[in-house]
């Protein structure tokens, strides 16, 4: 399966920002208070904000014999 977008929620909007930059170096291609949206690969990933939100887990599972290549 070949994921193009997904969206999660989040009421921490900065503090995902933060992390996708700093930590993850994905590309952040749109910014604004109420979402961001980082380029992973030929996907999308965004964050939109939400007051309320569930917790929920999202991860890219990348087999061992890639990594070099998941990093690039």
């Amino acid at each position: 399966m070949k994921i193009e977008e997904i969206t999660l929620f989040t009421n921490q909007i900065e503090k995902q920002k933060l992390f996708y930059q700093e930590v993850v170096d994905f590309d952040l291609v749109f910014d604004s208070e109420e979402k961001i949206t980082f380029k992973t690969g030929k996907s999308l990933l965004s964050f939109e904000y939400k007051e309320t939100v569930n917790s929920a887990h999202f991860a890219f599972n990348i087999p061992s014999n890639k990594i070099d290549e998941a990093l690039l």
